[in-house]
């Protein structure tokens, strides 16, 4: 009877459920972390505040930028693409007059653009 529960086939849908619930417990868990750091940064006034997002034309940063912008602060974001920036400027326009975002097209992996003349 042994050697019949330690087969591979039989222990797959044991496995697989384990596997399952362990995804699940870690997504909630992602979850409640991510309601708590929401209702932590909305107690954090940023209004009248301006922020310098590198990179924000796309991933993490494109993210931050524009929940920066939506929490009240100005945002100049800097990157290598031109459409993609003013796109995403576009995008964060509100009617708040002391809300500023701007695009500064700049590759920050060069030394040369960042005027570094060694």
């Amino acid at each position: 009877m042994l050697a019949k529960l330690w087969q591979p086939r039989r222990l797959a849908p044991l496995a697989t459920a384990a596997a399952f619930f362990a995804v699940g417990y870690a997504y909630q868990a992602s979850m409640s972390q991510l309601a708590a750091a929401e209702a932590a940064s909305a107690a954090v006034s940023m209004i009248g505040k301006h922020a310098v997002v590198v990179g924000g034309t796309s991933g993490i940063g494109h993210g931050i930028a524009l929940r920066l912008a939506r929490s009240g602060c100005s945002v100049t974001i800097v990157g290598r693409s031109e459409s993609r920036g003013d796109a995403i400027v576009e995008s964060m326009a509100t009617t708040a007059a002391e809300q500023k975002h701007a695009f500064l097209k700049l590759d920050a992996f060069s030394l040369k653009a960042c005027g570094h003349n060694p």
